[in-house]
């Protein structure tokens, strides 16, 4: 990409007396060439600052493998996976790194078995509406919302960490509190299926239609529900959480590796035209 700066010269025009016509001229003429010197100056050292001029040919380095990319072709793109483990319905701790630069998408999302007819609709999930975090859960009892102070789609990383003792919880963003909930009731459990899924959920209907009094919370016909970004060291109850991105199963679908210098856009070498449509 290459930053283009015009600079126009605007030169004042001044009435001068008769006999000093020619001295005036000459000088005006003197002034014009050297502020054009001093223009041709000004842009080439502005150039030299702020160009963002890249190779025609990309770099083979893209850094450290620092996580999972998600939504990176516009396609489907989930990750699942399951935990069996008592405790964690009294209480857990989620904590990852999410660098985006999309305002809507589902980061992660565990919901009750529909088939269970004892425990109805509780779930917990993290999503982003409008580029705010968005942390939800559901025990049975009713729903608490907490929703991030600050935009996250600068496509910087943040830390998030979500810490849930019985019916209360708890959100930091790098480190910094934003705030504390309490949802009604007095259930202190969460029993979900123990299948987390991140990035999307599956868009068969059969599986929206048995969860649709979970997921319409972050489900809406104006809501992108693709996350596209990257997760990275993601912990459950500090334990981490890997995907395999070699295959494309039911568990792993469409991810790809996130890379610590790569960056998003278009890479236009100059050789090949590109046609855009709508």
């Amino acid at each position: 990409t290459t930053t283009t700066t015009t600079t126009t010269t605007t030169i004042a025009t001044t009435t001068t007396i008769t006999n000093r016509k020619t001295t005036s001229t000459m000088s005006m003429e003197k002034d014009e060439q050297d502020d054009d010197n001093d223009d041709d100056e000004d842009e080439g050292s502005y150039r030299q600052r702020r160009s963002c001029r890249l190779s025609r040919t990309p770099s083979g380095d893209r850094g450290r493998d620092i996580g999972y990319r998600f939504g990176d072709d516009h396609r489907e793109s989930r990750a699942l996976i399951t935990i069996i483990e008592p405790s964690i319905s009294l209480s857990m701790n989620i904590s990852f790194k999410l660098r985006t630069r999309f305002a809507q998408g589902l980061v992660f999302y565990s919901g009750s078995d529909p088939y269970n007819s004892y425990i109805l609709n509780e779930f917990i999930a993290v999503w982003l509406h409008k580029g705010r975090l968005v942390f939800a859960f559901d025990c049975g009892s009713g729903k608490g919302e907490i929703e991030s102070i600050n935009r996250l789609n600068d496509d910087q990383w943040h830390q998030v960490d979500i810490v849930r003792t019985g019916n209360n919880a708890t959100l930091f963003i790098d480190s910094n509190f934003e705030g504390f909930i309490i949802p009604p009731g007095s259930k202190l459990t969460l029993e979900t299926d123990g299948i987390y899924h991140f990035g999307n959920i599956p868009s068969d209907e059969t599986f929206l239609s048995h969860r649709r009094r979970q997921v319409h919370h972050f489900k809406t016909r104006h809501h992108q529900l693709q996350f596209q970004g990257c997760l990275s060291t993601i912990h459950i109850n500090n334990q981490p959480v890997t995907f395999d991105i070699d295959v494309n199963n039911e568990y792993n679908h469409n991810i790809k590796t996130c890379y610590e210098k790569e960056e998003s856009g278009v890479f236009i070498n100059g050789e090949n035209e590109i046609i855009l449509g709508k």
